[in-house]
Order: structure tokens, then sequence, then C-alpha cells
């Protein structure tokens, strides 16, 4: 996945709906290889307007873990603006 060795040459954090990578093992293999924060969205079919405000809430926390880690940290926002971590 080019997004996320692009997303890595320019140290962003990658956010998706794509929920699938946890169970492509060529989609995992680059997320871990770009040395990447990601932040997943729970609904796949949430609109950005739904996606904002899930994040809005959560922005906070997750703002914070973000900058504690010293490894990439790669969650899941769920609509009520829960964050859980994911694990591969």
């Amino acid at each position: 996945m080019q997004v996320l060795a692009l997303c890595g040459a320019k140290r962003w954090a990658f956010l998706s709906k794509d929920m699938n990578i946890s169970r492509n093992p060529a989609e995992r293999a680059a997320l871990l290889a770009a040395n990447i924060h990601a932040v997943f969205f729970s609904r796949r079919e949430a609109s950005g307007p739904e996606m904002a405000a899930a994040l809005v809430p959560a922005l906070k926390r997750l703002m914070r873990r973000l900058a504690q880690s010293t490894k990439p940290v790669h969650v899941v926002v769920r609509p009520n603006g829960t964050i859980d971590t994911l694990k591969f």
C-alpha cells in the first residue's frame, strides 16, 4: 500500500475506515513497516460528519496516547468516542 509508505515518509498518521487491514497480511505488514500511528473508524459507512463526531470527544485522549508512545499506536475510534487499541 503506497499510501502507508507515503505516510511513513512524511511522518503522518494514517486515518482509515478500512478495518480489514488487520486481516490482510500484506496490508498489515505495510502498516508495520511504515512505522506510523494509525487511527481506524469502526463504522465503514460513516460519513465525514459522523467520523468527526466520534473523533471530537476522543481527541484529547488520542493525542495524549500518541504523544506518550515511543512506538506506533494503532487504535479504533468508536462512534461514541471510545478508543480501543489494536494489536497486530
